[in-house]
């Protein structure tokens, strides 16, 4: 154990020096608020006073916006948001797709999603749209998990994978924390205010599948009102992919890394 110990540091500059050249950089950002961000807004997305405003409160609006950088997906990802609703309908939704980066659904029930391909997304839904509508609803307060894979994506019950009604309304006026994590093997998970509320399950190909070959996709959000109005608003957006060997935690793999797993190797050995 002595000789490990006396040859830590020339094997780690050594192997550190040959890894250097390869060291890799994923996207991660984060926007504490959206001044200047450089966001792709279409339809009737905009920043106001700092604020990603996904629809005014005006009959029949429908925006989306994205990161204009694709994110690496494949092995997982963690977003944290801050939302504020103010009004009746229809919701917003984080949004995955591989369609492109001015994607933009239908207006009104939905929510400015439904009809864009190789997409998922999570909505927060506040109206309720009964089965005579088309849409069969459980409710109107929930978080809901939609995809048709690469088929155009639905905002109706036949595309759910699973929902939960958080204990508060989620168009009560008040900003709320939504925290969103898939752990790149199958399982989603979602959490309000800190408080875990959703987890669903599903085929990690078939996530795979809504990706580019590369593993990436756009990510943001989308939202739409119909005769009922409401103003949904992002305040705030954090975004993290899951890369393998990214020991730190900074989206690069690099020998940063590589010093964290050296200098700790042998540790707790006589």
């Amino acid at each position: 154990m002595q000789f490990r110990k006396s040859f830590r540091m020339p094997l780690v500059l050594l192997v550190s020096a040959w890894l250097l050249p390869a060291s890799v950089c994923f996207a991660q950002f984060n926007y504490p608020d959206f001044s200047g961000a450089p966001l792709l807004l279409n339809g009737n997305a905009a920043i106001v006073d700092g604020r990603l405003r996904l629809t005014p409160d005006i009959p029949h609006q429908v925006g989306s916006a994205y990161h204009p950088v694709k994110q690496r997906l494949a092995n997982g990802f963690s977003t944290t948001f801050r939302f504020q609703i103010n009004g009746g309908a229809d919701g917003f939704a984080f949004i995955i797709q591989n369609f492109a980066p001015t994607a933009l659904g239908d207006d009104g029930s939905g929510m400015g999603y439904a009809g864009i391909p190789h997409s998922l997304v999570i909505e927060f839904d506040i109206w309720y749209n009964s089965a005579a509508d088309g849409i069969d609803d459980p409710n109107d307060n929930h978080v809901a998990v939609h995809t048709r894979w690469r088929n155009p994506n639905l905002a109706s019950s036949i595309a759910m994978l699973g929902y939960a009604s958080p204990p508060f309304a989620l168009a009560d006026g008040n900003v709320h924390l939504a925290t969103i994590s898939y752990d790149g093997a199958g399982l989603l998970s979602v959490s309000l205010d800190g408080v875990p509320l959703l987890t669903v399950n599903f085929d990690h190909a078939d996530f795979l599948s809504i990706l580019d070959g590369s593993g990436a996709a756009w990510v943001g959000f989308t939202a739409a009102t119909g005769d009922i109005t409401a103003e949904h608003d992002i305040l705030s957006w954090s975004f993290s992919p899951t890369i393998p060997g990214d020991v730190n935690g900074d989206g690069c793999v690099d020998d940063a890394d590589l010093l964290i797993v050296l200098f700790n190797f042998g540790t707790g050995c006589p």
